[in-house]
């Protein structure tokens, strides 16, 4: 009698809240059915959003995702990533807001002026790079931490003066 008793007690218990989830997850497909049939499914699949408007399903997805993305990249790109942080780490308020506000009207150009101001860039990273492998260790490290505190003029002038060397 006592094991009917608590078979009865669990099954009206778990019944209603099974109930309220599964009519949870019907409408959420359905949703998810609705937003498939409207916008483009990506390659990519991410089950961690819920939306084009990229809400997170849990808290912490975001981190998830990002977490996915390094377990995947290549040592010489996660290399790069650290210098990267670290560089913003030093960078002052103003620094970070000069930068900010040049990424933003980067953004803003038409596709094709964008193409040629990141294709000049990329030019300009190939050459500093050849430039900074020509040194000794140290002193390319000197010379790396000196162009990283540099302002926008400072380097261009110093890319303008390694330019003219070669």
């Amino acid at each position: 009698m006592k094991n009917i008793t608590t078979k009865l007690v669990l099954f009206f218990l778990f019944t209603p809240l099974s109930l309220i989830f599964a009519a949870d997850l019907n409408e959420r497909d359905v949703s998810g059915a609705k937003n498939s049939q409207i916008r483009k499914q990506f390659v990519d699949k991410n089950q961690s959003t819920k939306s084009h408007l990229k809400n997170p399903l849990f808290p912490g997805a975001n981190q998830v995702d990002l977490l996915r993305s390094l377990l995947d990249a290549p040592p010489e790109k996660l290399r790069i990533l650290r210098q990267t942080i670290e560089r913003l780490e030093g960078m002052s308020i103003e620094r970070k807001k000069e930068i900010k506000h040049r990424l933003k009207n980067l953004r803003n150009l038409r596709p094709e002026d964008r193409t040629k101001e990141l294709k000049t860039l990329r030019n300009r990273q190939n050459i500093l790079g050849k430039y900074w492998q020509t040194l000794e260790p140290e002193k390319r490290k000197k010379e790396m931490r000196k162009f990283h505190k540099l302002c926008l003029a400072d380097r261009t002038q110093y890319f303008k003066s390694i330019k003219d060397e070669q």
